[in-house]
């Protein structure tokens, strides 16, 4: 049991983070701002503009990328 000790915790913690995220997405999921913002650019369009800030670290993404498909 000692051995697992370690990975207990972090799986506790992990938990913990992701019950207090949840938490915090339905309190505020309902909010309604009061300000008429309206977002002018489709998911495509800031998709296509986060890539071109990734593109320079393709490299280190798709090593990133097998390592979590190995894991």
């Amino acid at each position: 049991m000692p051995e697992y000790f370690p990975l207990l915790i972090v799986g506790a913690a992990i938990g913990v983070i992701a019950a207090v995220f949840l938490m915090a997405y339905f309190k505020v999921k309902d909010v309604q701002d009061d300000s008429d913002h309206v977002r002018n650019m489709s998911d495509s369009e800031i998709i296509r503009r986060l890539m071109q800030y990734a593109k320079p670290y393709w490299k280190q993404f798709v090593l990133v990328f097998f390592i979590m498909v190995a894991s």
